[in-house]
């Protein structure tokens, strides 16, 4: 189930009555990327947090695109409001190797995710750094 959500095509399923996007799933893959991002920055594996922000980006940038707007709030503005400062310093953390400045961008994406929440009428949805992996499958660690 899972599975189908994290892989479903944007206009598949049910969408909001104003577009052909489901906001949930894309949400959900956020979610997804930004938990494997915390394990990644921890194990200080930059190859694969540089591989997680970029399918951040790629999610960021498809809700931004459709433009989206639920119960007459728009959540596209909302996210690039609260969410792209903190992507941009999170890269450019990542891409720097800087473990101090990455955690510091990380603790701002999330506070970012609370935010657009709270201001998209969705603020009992609270997102923290994830106590343990959800995969057990995946090694975070550098080879």
């Amino acid at each position: 189930m899972l599975l189908a959500l994290l892989t479903a095509a944007p206009g598949c399923g049910q969408g909001n009555a104003e577009h052909d996007v489901e906001l949930a799933v894309l949400m959900l893959r956020m979610q997804v990327h930004t938990g494997k991002l915390h394990f990644a920055l921890k194990a200080q594996n930059w190859e694969l947090a540089d591989f997680y922000d970029h399918e951040l980006h790629e999610t960021y940038d498809e809700v931004f695109a459709a433009r989206l707007t639920e119960d007459g709030v728009d959540v596209s503005a909302s996210l690039e409001r609260f969410m792209k400062p903190a992507l941009g310093q999170l890269g450019n953390a990542i891409d720097g190797r800087d473990s101090t400045a990455a955690t510091a961008a990380y603790d701002r994406l999330i506070t970012g995710c609370n935010g657009c929440h709270t201001e998209t009428k969705h603020d009992f949805i609270v997102i923290q750094r994830p106590t343990a992996p959800m995969w057990t499958n995946q090694v975070f660690s550098p080879k």
